[in-house]
């Protein structure tokens, strides 16, 4: 079993009270900060470069357009990423998360499919607060989620999800000190290359980003868990009426694909909300949805050998991506928990596969994991790469039977 204290910090998947000064949309660019025009570059190399390194590209056979970046700001009040949202035809095509900081590599998270903090999105969140806001932003919730923060005018905040709408006192509307990222010689060497391309409409020969450029060429390999459900979390009067908790979630997409594969004891005669209660109840989640990271594996397990799966087992994985991979292509889906976000605290998702590239000779920066995030503004399949936008990671591997 892995041990350290870190594991028993509780998943609420819950923002928490952190705050930032007013600031309008904006370009965003400061300082050594990546500016928007940057990130467009680097959203487009993603594209291209998924394009010609992997055959089953999903953007392979479509035209793209690249939309205008949406600064997010992280809790120091400073740009820590760029939303790019992809159209094809006029209909949302996914979206590629570029990070502000010239020394991390560029993209932190992108999902073929879907769109993210996009007008319409932001619409929606503007529509769950009533107050007039001064100025408004997206913020960085935790990997490839996002909230509105809402300033008003007597200098308190709102920062608002999908989840939730949190209050800031004035008095707590502060900007938190930024987290310092060494310099990386690779990364800034990265970006010198992608500098050299102009974003624009995808699938000529002259836009700089299907030509032969010798930074575009690489290969890419993956596994995909297919037939994995995505379960969004749900309130429920089984459990008090609160969100059903990130872990128990992420934990019943994987009891519903092992049913689906020979182990059907495992959710007989559950409908979803059941199943989530006994999870809940095996993990020990709090009525607010909050569960120990240290109960994930054990209630996995005792869940599992409970429903007929009798030599289930559940197990901690070390935090590399070489043993996140092997996990998953040697025993199937598991569950990830990021710790120490933007603004949640802990949050888990399921991971369902993972894809990196070789670019320059090198996988570094360029290996991801494809996770299942339990939102309903996200129902497909998003990128997050390993590493990043997180202090620490967590797996817990199950397997029906051991």
């Amino acid at each position: 079993m892995k041990k350290g204290f870190l594991r028993l910090i509780g998943l609420s998947c819950s923002l928490l009270m952190l705050a930032l000064p007013t600031a309008s949309f904006a370009d965003g660019s400061s300082g050594d900060k990546i500016s928007a025009s940057e990130a467009k570059k680097a959203a487009a190399f993603q594209i291209a470069l998924d394009k010609k390194a992997n055959k089953d590209s999903t953007w392979l056979s479509k035209k793209i357009q690249l939309q205008e970046p949406v600064p997010v700001y992280d809790t120091s009040d400073s740009v820590f990423s760029y939303i790019v949202n992809i159209t094809s035809d006029g209909e949302k095509a996914g979206f590629v998360e570029v990070s502000a900081d010239p020394d991390e590599y560029p993209i932190l998270s992108f999902s073929c499919e879907g769109s993210a903090m996009d007008s319409e999105q932001i619409g929606q969140l503007k529509s769950k607060s009533k107050e007039k806001a001064t100025s408004e932003k997206v913020v960085a919730i935790g990997p490839a989620y996002y909230g509105l923060k809402r300033e008003l005018s007597d200098g308190s905040a709102k920062i608002i999800s999908l989840k939730e709408e949190i209050s800031i006192a004035k008095e707590e509307n502060v900007p938190k000190p930024k987290k310092k990222i060494e310099q990386n010689n690779d990364a800034r060497k990265l970006r010198k290359q992608i500098d050299d391309i102009f974003p624009g409409e995808i699938g000529t020969t002259s836009d700089g980003v299907t030509d032969s450029l010798s930074f575009e060429t690489g290969s890419n390999s993956f596994t995909l868990i297919g037939g994995v459900p995505d379960l969004q979390q749900t309130t429920s009067s089984l459990w008090g009426g609160g969100y059903s908790g990130c872990s128990p979630t992420s934990a019943a997409n994987i009891m519903k694909y092992w049913a689906s594969k020979g182990y059907s004891s495992l959710t007989s005669g559950l409908t979803n909300e059941q199943l989530l209660y006994a999870l809940r109840q095996a993990m020990g989640t709090s009525s607010s949805g909050s569960t120990p990271v240290n109960n994930i594996s054990p209630g996995m397990q005792s869940f599992a050998r409970s429903h007929g799966a009798s030599t289930a087992k559940a197990w901690y994985l070390s935090a590399t991506y070489s043993a996140y991979k092997s996990g998953i292509n040697t025993y199937g889906p598991n569950v990830i928990s990021f710790y120490s976000q933007t603004y949640y605290g802990t949050h888990s998702v399921t991971g369902v596969g993972w894809t990196q590239y070789t670019v320059n000779g090198s996988t570094a920066g360029h290996e991801y994991m494809e996770v299942h995030d339990n939102w309903s503004v996200t129902p497909y399949s998003v990128f997050v790469a390993f590493g990043r936008n997180y202090s620490g990671i967590y797996f817990d591997q199950f397997a029906p039977k051991y």
